[in-house]
């Protein structure tokens, strides 16, 4: 009998002998009071990927990043930040509807640690501009 191997990530992961990454569940939290909104965010393994809308009425000069990871109780288990000048994978929506990624946890920067007492992520941007 064939027994199902489940996603293609788990069949390659099998083949290289690498134990895949299982998707964590958790709560996003916005915690957004500027223009340039977090308008998405995905996680899977270590890797959490925001992506932004620019809804600024004025262009955009640079941008920071931010996440916090929560326990149940509250308490801030881990944070950080990235922005375009210290890591050149964030990128800036620098126009009105202008939209843009920022990755951490890649292999450039921005590390990112999960673990299981996670159960909130907040994610917010700071735009900036002259």
């Amino acid at each position: 009998a064939i027994e199902p191997v489940g996603s293609v990530e788990e069949l390659h992961a099998r083949w290289a002998g690498v134990r895949p990454t299982s998707r964590i569940k958790f709560d996003m939290l916005s915690r957004q009071t500027w223009c340039a909104a977090v308008t998405r965010a995905d996680i899977e393994g270590e890797y959490l990927r925001l992506y932004a809308t620019n809804t600024c009425s004025k262009p955009l000069t640079g941008m920071d990043w931010h996440y916090e990871q929560l326990a149940p109780d509250g308490t801030i288990l881990h944070a950080g930040y990235m922005n375009q000048l210290e890591n050149d994978h964030c990128s800036i929506p620098r126009l009105r509807g202008d939209k843009a990624e920022c990755v951490f946890g890649n292999e450039r920067g921005g590390y990112l640690t999960i673990d299981d007492r996670v159960s909130t992520i907040r994610i917010w941007t700071i735009p900036y501009s002259k």
